[in-house]
C-alpha cells in the first residue's frame, strides 16, 4: 500500500521506549504519516483523520458479520 514516502527535511521524531507516551503524541505522529504519504485526503477531498478509523473499523467489522451489541 506504502510503496515509497517522499523524502522529508526532518527526521521523525518517534518515541524511544522509556519515554512518557503523552495524549495527542500519537495523532501527531499519524497526521505526519498521512502528510508523508500524501494521504491527508480521501478521494472526494474529505480529511482524514485519526478519529475516521474508527469508522471504517467499525464499518469492516459489520461486513464480516460482527454482532451490532
Amino acid at each position: 500500500m506504502l510503496a515509497k514516502l517522499p523524502p522529508s527535511n526532518e527526521p521523525p521524531q518517534l518515541p524511544k521506549p522509556t519515554d512518557h507516551v503523552f495524549p495527542g503524541n500519537h495523532i501527531k505522529m499519524f497526521n505526519a504519516l498521512l502528510d508523508r504519504s500524501e494521504l491527508k485526503l480521501d478521494r472526494d477531498g474529505n480529511r482524514r483523520t485519526a478519529y475516521s478509523l474508527r469508522h471504517t473499523y467499525i464499518c469492516m467489522r459489520l461486513m464480516e458479520g460482527a454482532d451490532s451489541y
